[in-house]
């Protein structure tokens, strides 16, 4: 069985139970930009398939996190729900193309740690996204003729320093939501890659799960980042009984602040506190 990306060992050692947990018995984290299930599709990213005529790039764990953050970020805009220096800042920063997000699936792929061929956790780009920040698609983009080595590579200090600056204006956080508290949540989630569709549905299997992709709700369709082999696009329908993995992340939306200006004396006078200290 072909692997399209998703680590379930690696996964498995890197989940905790101090992870927030929807459902559980930690805090239950609120997001500012919960979509209505019947809006969700308006708001859907451009779909983008994971490999081109040379190889995959195994991120699938990356590309459902961001495919979630585009559509949340989508809705926001539209809905103008962001502070207006913020709204500003992403589109002059490229966060933007035509009124659509567009993020750099390469750059979180990297920061989390994907391995070329065993792919990555559904964890670490979840926090890979909250600790890194992300990045505007076009300054780390996926093209064609690329190599495997040249995706996973590329990130300077002044991309890195950008994401920074995006986590200190929107707060990206995330939980591990269990299956029985799926509801209408859209979700990160884990399953099988693919069985053949039937009436363009794609059934139940025991076969191991091998595949990162966006449950969009609980009409059991998900958004993906192979095209679908019944009607050419990225969006695939699950049967009511699909096996998913135990669990899925929820990637929310929980804050947006205006950083704070902070001056080159500033620093200067805490360093010679401390040496004073």
């Amino acid at each position: 069985m072909k692997n399209f990306g998703l680590d379930l060992q690696r996964e498995v050692l890197e989940i905790s139970e101090e992870d927030y947990t929807l459902g559980g018995f930690g805090p239950t984290l609120t997001c500012i930009a919960e979509i209505p299930v019947n809006e969700r599709l308006k708001y859907l990213p451009g779909g983008e398939s994971q490999k081109n005529e040379n190889f995959d790039t195994m991120d699938c764990a990356s590309r459902s996190v961001l495919n979630i953050l585009e559509t949340k970020l989508n809705y926001m805009l539209d809905k103008g729900l962001f502070i207006p220096e913020i709204e500003e800042w992403l589109i002059d920063n490229g966060y933007f193309f035509s009124g659509k997000c567009e993020l750099s699936d390469r750059f979180i792929a990297i920061k989390s740690g994907t391995d070329p061929l065993r792919g990555n956790s559904l964890k670490a780009p979840c926090d890979a996204v909250h600790r890194y920040g992300v990045l505007p698609k076009h300054l780390l983009p996926f093209t064609e003729g690329m190599t495997q080595d040249e995706y996973h590579s590329g990130i300077t200090e002044e991309m890195e320093w950008l994401a920074e600056q995006f986590i200190k204006r929107i707060t990206v956080s995330y939980e591990r939501v269990m299956q029985k508290d799926f509801g209408d949540n859209m979700l990160d989630v884990g399953g099988f890659a693919w069985t053949t569709p039937s009436e363009g549905i794609y059934g139940r299997t025991d076969l191991s799960p091998n595949h990162a992709f966006m449950r969009i709700a609980s009409e059991h369709t998900a958004f993906d980042n192979y095209r679908d082999s019944f009607d050419g696009d990225f969006i695939k329908r699950l049967s009511t009984d699909y096996k998913f993995i135990d669990y899925g992340y929820n990637v929310m939306i929980t804050s947006q602040q205006i950083p704070k200006v902070r001056y080159w004396f500033v620093d200067i006078f805490l360093n010679i506190i401390k040496l004073w200290k």
